[in-house]
């Protein structure tokens, strides 16, 4: 039969490949490393996520719904969670992980006035976020030497940890308040772990951090036209993170890690449109990418079965206002109140060991808004997630390590109230609509030991 014959050449490439790997690991192991380091120095165009907190960063979590992170239940692409990851490394290794988010975001009823006339424009949108491929990339390596007779181990991650991209385009009736919102960061943060006993292990690492702001609105002009401007800015700061890996007892293992905020003080330009009564001019605003304390389990219930746990607080509470300040002195500073409240995060999950080389995990988790119902804006579309997850990792050969991690997240509806007399609003009227997002989120790790 035809496709019993298609079958079987498949299985056939996919045996002669595996065979090529295993006659060659030194080549194919240069091949990979080196996708993965072109793959992790490439930009990130990530969606939003927890305010606009990423939390993909491996498939392996992914699975489990994060679950177990902090505590390095997932291997090396934990290093994100906790620094102290390194020191699980008992030789030198590389991870690439490639996540691709899928929200499907929706805007309804969308009523916009300034002065009680009406703005005019659609008042839907069927989709306003995009789906981007978020990369991370992750190595760590134990070093000879020893400190005051502990081990020490080198780790570096890159990463994505804060995205936000949202584009409703011109003809909208909430164009004054948004019409294209991105934000981009990218995470460098090497580490050092110090394996100061059999059942502790400690980490820390600098954070240097990349943020892009574009910020981009319709402004209301005389005649009942549109102008437009957009705000480009980006800046590099340094932060730090701190971690701990405890091992009380054989078959459970706790995790604690700090990161702190970056302080960005973003510095670029502003564009006006023809009609705009203002020039092109320099624009800056200070933006803190927040502190935050996470806590993992994974407790081994028998050689199969593990059980595993997150909890991370977020200090969200320090994101009070937005504010853009111009060069031009003649334009005044654009405030946008935001008055967020701390995030919180829950999740729980578990792993089955089917077998030596493959595992399946699933996990479910809950993710608290920071965002106010009063501040709620277009800009960032944010709500409570209810998360469901699952996948595989398969260790075919003991220098590769292949995951899969696929997660839902169920969002509630939640509507935008935003008046014309809170601060900032003035010249973007009042405005009204249902947002209303799911997101599809797919993750792939290859994490190779050498």
């Amino acid at each position: 039969m035809p496709a019993e014959r298609a079958r079987g050449e498949i299985r056939l490439f996919f045996e002669a490949k595996l065979q090529a790997l295993r006659r060659d690991q030194n080549s194919a192991r240069v091949v990979v490393f080196s996708i993965a380091a072109i793959f992790a120095l490439g930009a990130a165009n990530p969606a939003a996520a927890g305010g606009y907190q990423l939390r993909q960063h491996g498939a392996g979590a992914q699975a489990t719904a994060i679950a177990g992170a902090t505590a390095g239940a997932h291997g090396l692409e934990n290093l994100f969670f906790n620094p102290a990851v390194a020191g699980l490394s008992e030789r030198p290794e590389a991870a690439l992980s490639a996540t691709l988010i899928a929200p499907a975001s929706e805007i309804t009823g969308a009523q916009g006035s300034i002065s009680a006339t009406n703005v005019g424009g659609s008042t839907r949108l069927d989709d306003a976020m995009p789906n981007p491929v978020v990369p991370a990339f992750y190595a760590a390596a134990p070093l000879d030497a020893e400190v005051a007779g502990g081990g020490v181990s080198l780790g570096f991650s890159a990463s994505a940890p804060f995205g936000l991209e949202t584009d409703y385009g011109r003809d909208w009736q909430g164009r004054y308040h948004a019409v294209g919102t991105e934000v981009v960061t990218f995470n460098l943060n090497p580490m050092l772990a110090y394996r100061a006993s059999d059942t502790l292990t400690l980490g820390a690492g600098v954070q240097a951090q990349y943020f892009r702001g574009v910020l981009s609105n319709a402004v209301a002009l005389s005649g009942g036209s549109d102008g437009f401007v957009e705000v480009d800015a980006d800046d590099w700061a340094f932060g730090f993170n701190v971690g701990a890996l405890w091992t009380p007892v054989a078959g459970t293992r706790l995790g604690l890690a700090y990161r702190s905020a970056v302080d960005h003080s973003l510095d670029g330009q502003a564009d006006f449109s023809a009609g705009v009564p203002f020039a092109d001019t320099g624009a800056r605003a200070d933006i803190t990418t927040p502190r935050s304390v996470t806590l993992g389990i994974s407790q081994a219930l028998n050689d199969r079965w593990t059980l595993l746990g997150e909890a991370q607080w977020t200090d969200w509470s320090t994101f009070d206002q937005l504010v853009v300040a111009f060069d031009n002195p003649g334009q005044d500073p654009d405030v946008t109140r935001q008055d967020w409240h701390d995030g919180w995060f829950a999740s729980v999950g578990a792993r089955y060991r089917a077998s030596d080389a493959l595992s399946v995990s699933a996990g479910a988790a809950y993710d608290w808004s920071p965002v106010p119902d009063d501040t709620l804006t277009p800009r960032i579309p944010d709500a409570d997630r209810a998360w469901l997850s699952l996948g595989l990792d398969w260790t075919p050969e003991d220098w590769l390590r292949l995951k899969l991690g696929y997660a839902h997240l169920f969002m509630p509806a939640r509507t935008i109230e935003l008046q014309q007399g809170d601060p900032g609003n003035d010249r973007r009227g009042d405005l009204t609509a249902t947002t209303d997002t799911d997101v599809d989120i797919v993750s792939v790790t290859f994490a190779l030991r050498f």
